[in-house]
């Protein structure tokens, strides 16, 4: 985007933006680029998705926030209800 090349990481979120299950029956996505950027268009389009963290545990208090988070949107509303949030994030399933 602009001048910064994409990440294999982005540009596969970004295409997958194209058409959305339910509400389109199509989609489709065109990557413009130089002739210049040929070989790394083609190494990004090809390249492996990286490993995805969650960044719930990069920060200090990150998965503390999200509890909290939960309980002030109703969306927890008891320690059973917190304990299941919890149990469907990425970081629980990524903890040790």
């Amino acid at each position: 985007m602009g001048r910064e090349f994409l990440s294999v990481a982005s540009y596969r979120q970004m295409k997958g933006r194209a058409g959305r299950k339910g509400k389109d029956t199509y989609g489709e996505s065109f990557l413009c680029y130089s002739k210049t950027d040929e070989e790394f268009v083609k190494k990004m389009i090809k390249d492996e998705m990286p490993a995805i963290t969650s960044s719930l545990g990069r920060e200090t208090k990150g998965i503390e926030r999200a509890l909290l988070e939960a309980v002030v949107a109703n969306l927890a509303t008891s320690q059973t209800a917190i304990k299941d949030y919890a149990s469907k994030t990425l970081f629980y399933h990524q903890a040790e």
